[in-house]
């Protein structure tokens, strides 16, 4: 192909592809259209759409932040809401009315994730399936129905069976997460919106508050704040069953213009944004990937102390504050995490190529409080009560981390199985966590203190820390290569099912980044 031409054929116009590359005359690849990314032929047929103007493209960013950025977070904020659920219940009489001891009440942690871990796999097949939007929200209805049912349980056996099924349920949540920010983020604007999974215990922490004021005799708090959740969780449904597109391409909030524009800013990514079509090769190569390893040994190490948000509560009700005030200074911890989160994502804007940094300096603060909260005396309440809620900014690793991960790798079903080695070893490590905090610990829970500093909070950044100078010795290798190689090949096409031939970048063919040299893993 060559600048003179006919572009008749051409996903984009002349100019466009100049810009791209002043070298045309560069051989091309030949691809069959399932293989290449769906919006290929979206982009093919809307090729006469001019370029945006940087006034244009600013306000489509900033629409896309005000309208997509919302709907994800209401998703993971409901998510993490439920995630909460069972601390918050545990100081509203779940605990006397379904006559659980501390055993039973860490169990159902450990069925959540049990059911989360197990509902990884057919989740995400479905998920690489189906259109995401639709998907979504059979999700939410099915979820909202067996919160829903939590208020009619009256036994241990009960509150396991829902806990399990509310765990294979929502697993599918995270992955699909990540699919919509993919369709509409550059690796560089996606961050922010993880305040809503760290800001979580706010909201629950007030409907609980609430809740503890009502009528006992017309229905237990506990089963009033389960009822109100599955009452919440449809109207969420409902609501992204009419935002949520399956793709830029469908969206009804964003003109013709806008929705070519959408898709052609995020060539950045060098990646295709989906492909329905699931390729076998690439959950293998993911299965391979050293650098997958090490993420999901990273979210196993990270995810040790989670189950501290359930024992929050009780850790502080054991210190002698009321339930009240024990709900009001869980939020302080909370908005600790959330300082942390809103800063880390300010420094990953301002600060290129320093992620591993951004995390390892987050899990300072929870190694020192760790350390506080064994070696003070028992009798130093205050500093033992400043150091719990000052332990929270550990938090940040779990969501830069999933971010780091997914823009380490390319390929629309090597990114979904490396979501799913993710959340699979972060099931396997919540279902160990309940498990530390055994009664016969009381009231110091050394062991738990003990394996929470040792591998979350001293293992875990040791693993960022080699990520990093894997990635770094990766890119490295690769440029090497792709020099010897002599460049970047600029163009592929695309052969529709009419035959046509059609010319895109060739980021855009679904390739991952062991295929494709030119793929830069961010440091």
């Amino acid at each position: 192909m060559s600048s003179s031409a006919d572009t008749s054929d051409q996903l984009f116009d002349e100019k466009h592809l100049k810009e791209a590359s002043p070298d045309l005359s560069r051989q091309t690849t030949l691809v069959d259209a399932s293989d290449a990314d769906p919006l290929v032929a979206y982009l093919h047929e809307h090729r006469d759409v001019r370029e945006a103007t940087p006034d244009e493209a600013a306000r489509l960013s900033k629409k896309l932040h005000w309208i997509v950025v919302p709907v994800v977070s209401m998703v993971t904020l409901m998510l993490y809401i439920d995630k909460s659920t069972l601390g918050q219940a545990s100081i509203l009489g779940l605990l006397e009315d379904t006559n659980l001891n501390q055993q039973q009440f860490d169990n159902l942690s450990t069925f959540f994730y049990v059911g989360f871990g197990l509902g990884v796999w057919p989740m995400g097949y479905l998920l690489n399936k189906l259109p995401v939007g639709k998907f979504v929200t059979a999700v939410f209805v099915t979820w909202a129905i067996i919160i829903g049912l939590h208020p009619l349980a009256t036994n241990y056996a009960g509150l396991s069976m829902l806990r399990f099924f509310l765990g294979v349920v929502e697993s599918g949540i995270l992955p699909s997460n990540v699919v919509v920010l993919n369709s509409y983020f550059t690796k560089q604007e996606q961050g922010l919106w993880w305040l809503s999974c760290i800001s979580a215990g706010i909201p629950a922490g007030f409907i609980a508050y609430g809740c503890l004021y009502v009528n006992e005799s017309i229905i237990h708090p506990w089963r009033l704040f389960f009822a109100i959740l599955g009452g919440l969780t449809l109207l969420v449904a409902a609501f992204i069953f009419v935002i949520v597109p399956d793709n830029p391409s469908k969206a009804r909030f964003l003109s013709a213009e806008e929705k070519v524009w959408a898709i052609r800013r995020l060539q950045v990514n060098n990646s295709a944004i989906e492909n329905k079509k699931y390729k076998a090769y690439q959950m293998r190569e993911a299965l391979r990937d050293p650098k997958c390893w090490l993420f999901a040994l990273h979210i196993f190490l990270q995810e040790i102390p989670n189950n501290l948000g359930n024992q929050e509560n009780l850790i502080i009700v054991g210190w002698g504050f009321s339930n009240l005030d024990t709900l009001l200074l869980g939020m302080i911890g909370t908005a600790v995490g959330c300082f942390a989160q809103v800063t880390s994502a300010w420094q990953q804007r301002r600060w290129k190529n320093r992620t591993a940094l951004i995390i390892v300096m987050w899990y300072v603060p929870a190694l020192v409080t760790g350390i506080l909260l064994v070696a003070l005396p028992w009798s130093n309440k205050v500093g033992l009560l400043a150091s719990l809620l000052a332990n929270m900014t550990w938090g940040v690793a779990y969501a830069n981390s999933l971010l780091w991960a997914n823009s380490s790798n390319a390929g629309h079903t090597k990114r979904v199985t490396m979501t799913q080695m993710f959340i699979f070893t972060y099931s396997l490590s919540n279902i160990i966590s309940p498990q530390l905090w055994q009664a016969k610990d009381q009231p110091r829970y050394y062991m738990a203190w003990g394996i929470q500093i040792a591998f979350g909070w001293v293992a875990a950044p040791l693993t960022i820390i080699a990520i990093h100078f894997h990635l770094k010795r990766q890119n490295r290798i690769r440029a090497e290569k792709l020099a010897a190689a002599g460049g970047v090949q600029e163009f592929a096409k695309v052969q529709e099912a009419d035959g046509e031939l059609v010319t895109v970048l060739h980021g855009q063919l679904d390739l991952t980044d062991f295929e494709d040299l030119s793929y830069v893993y961010p440091l």
